[in-house]
């Protein structure tokens, strides 16, 4: 049960995190990344 908060919580993030960085270009680079080490 708690897996699934701590999922939409993360997902949340991870939206808003995309919104900024295609609000602000600059912020995309790092963030990809950001997203390359955690994911890999």
């Amino acid at each position: 049960m708690e897996d699934i908060y701590f999922f939409l919580c993360f997902f949340q993030f991870l939206s808003l995190s995309l919104f900024f960085c295609y609000v602000n270009s600059l912020c995309l680079p790092p963030f990809i990344v950001w997203a390359t080490i955690v994911f890999n």
